[in-house]
């Protein structure tokens, strides 16, 4: 199996946001035209989740800035925990689909409910 890079644990049940920039060769570039699509998996590959995109309103002083979350807050109740979950990032642009290196995200059991 390739090696993958881990986020910090996430913890089942928490809300789930995460900023992000879209760079091109290290450099941010604004979203204008862009389409960003991201999902969550299990290592088997079951869909845990589809991220709802917001790209920032202002691009011209956060270029590439976006931010990941869900739609519905509660689904993190939801994953499985403890578990290693598998995300990419993938941007679409000129008919062109180019996808971020796989990382995980590593969901634990959350205590205080």
């Amino acid at each position: 199996m390739p090696t993958y890079q881990k986020t910090y644990p996430f913890r089942r049940g928490d809300t789930f946001a995460a900023t992000c920039t879209y760079k091109q060769a290290g450099v941010a570039v604004p979203i204008t035209t862009q389409e960003i699509k991201s999902q969550l998996r299990t290592e088997s590959g079951k869909l845990v989740c589809d991220f709802l995109v917001t790209v920032n309103p202002n691009q011209t002083t956060y270029p590439g800035q976006f931010t990941l979350t869900l739609a519905n807050p509660a689904l993190t109740e939801t994953f499985p925990a403890p578990a290693d979950l598998f995300c990419d990032i993938q941007v679409k642009q000129n008919g062109s689909i180019i996808s971020t290196s796989t990382f995980i995200i590593p969901t634990v059991m959350d205590i205080t409910r």
